[in-house]
């Protein structure tokens, strides 16, 4: 993609890209879980690592995926139908019908009307991108993709863990005591899996709590990130990560050795390597700048972080 920036017409540089799709690839707070915690009400269906591409009729996703949520629940036939061709009217109805009745299914059952669970949706949503076989036959109207997945929504209570860490998120943006501050760390740093939800909302912290000189309080935090094995350990596994981009690397690097003042002298050598095997055309100025700037941080550790 960075290679045809210009003739894709696209906005961002080079750089703004890597960070995007490491943002993107980050299996410690993944996409679905970022969408769960903004929408806790709204069921996460997507194609997670690939996408079937537009020769495989990936525009025809959605309409498979309400096709087959009219077959999970209507087991006639001849409602079953290819939505990807003229339809007539009573398929056509009956597709919209099903739809509706997922979409509006907490206002449906507070009437006392049948409606269309969550989980119906979700074995609708495999079942159209995972082409499994029924009878021994394939299934049609679907794709084959093994990564394919759905997630319940938040406020359905299937993953706590994850409820929790938006909790905590809230949390570290609200006006607390320094000892609260120090309490709510506590709990993010016990966990491993907690710390991937909500690391950037610890940094976040930080900066805020030095923007607005809050220095004993900073302190004081700092001391316990530094302490923490938990905190040392996810930024090593990080910074080994092959799914994350150099520019999104960096960040992680810059976290620790403002944490610790210790320079990983492997990552200086990698980071040689990838500086030189990334030459024109694959990069554009922009990016061959930014290389410099990165690798001056990886040999010079005492220059600024920001």
């Amino acid at each position: 993609v960075g290679a045809v920036l210009e003739a894709d017409h696209l906005t961002q540089s080079f750089s703004q890209l890597e960070m995007e799709f490491s943002a993107t690839l980050d299996q410690d707070n993944p996409l679905s879980s970022r969408y769960l915690r903004v929408f806790p009400r709204a069921t996460v269906f997507g194609w997670t690592k690939s996408a079937p591409g537009e020769r495989s009729l990936s525009q025809l996703s959605l309409p498979y995926h309400i096709a087959h949520i009219a077959r999970l629940t209507d087991d006639r036939s001849s409602y079953f139908k290819n939505p990807g061709k003229e339809l007539d009217e009573e398929v056509a109805a009956h597709y919209a019908v099903s739809l509706l009745n997922f979409i509006n299914r907490e206002e449906l059952e507070e009437v006392g009307c049948s409606y269309i669970d969550e989980q119906t949706a979700i074995d609708a949503w495999l079942y159209h991108g995972q082409a499994k076989k029924i009878d021994g036959q394939p299934l049609p109207f679907s794709f084959d993709n093994k990564d394919l997945q759905a997630f319940p929504s938040l406020i359905s209570g299937g993953n706590s863990s994850l409820q929790r860490a938006k909790e905590l998120d809230c949390l570290l943006k609200q006006k607390l005591s320094p000892e609260q501050k120090e309490k709510v760390l506590d709990e993010i740093l016990a966990s491993e899996n907690l710390l991937g939800y909500n690391f950037h909302g610890i940094w976040e912290l930080l900066q805020r709590e030095e923007k607005e000189g809050n220095f004993t309080a900073l302190v004081r935090l700092r001391k316990k990130l530094q302490q923490s094995e938990v905190l040392k350990h996810f930024l090593m596994r990080k910074l080994a990560a092959s799914e994350l981009g150099i520019l999104r690397k960096i960040d992680y690097y810059a976290f620790y050795l403002d944490m610790t003042g210790e320079v990983i002298e492997e990552l200086k050598d990698k980071s040689k390597i990838r500086l030189k095997k990334c030459s024109p055309p694959r990069l554009n100025q922009k990016a061959v700048r930014s290389g410099m700037i990165i690798s001056g941080l990886f040999f010079n550790p005492f220059g600024s972080i920001n």
